[in-house]
């Protein structure tokens, strides 16, 4: 199954009186419509963010997994320091070094 990201240019709310919600919509690279309307019921999502030019890094990443795991990896040290994990679990390490019997 492939996806395909399209621009919608009109919106057609009675689509040859069926009461059916259609679109008239166009490539992102190409400034004309589309000649097919696409009926409301194949629409699955929305697009939320756009990357410009990820997509051409796909194949060669599926060829260099290592690159990906470097990757995932330095997103998992951003999130966590983002998010402040990384000072909580200091908090923990002054906690195992100093019991709480021992302070002065």
């Amino acid at each position: 199954m492939s996806y395909v990201t399209h621009q919608v240019r009109e919106v057609i709310y009675n689509y040859e009186d069926s009461g059916d919600m259609a679109f008239r919509t166009r490539g992102t690279e190409i400034p004309s419509a589309d000649s097919e309307i696409i009926h409301g019921s194949t629409i699955i999502g929305r697009v939320a963010l756009v990357v410009p030019e990820l997509g051409s890094y796909i194949p060669y990443m599926a060829e260099n997994t290592y690159i990906l795991y470097i990757i995932l990896g330095l997103c998992l040290i951003f999130y966590l320091h983002f998010f402040g994990a990384f000072s909580a679990l200091r908090g923990l390490a002054r906690k195992r070094e100093r019991p709480e019997n021992l302070r002065t």
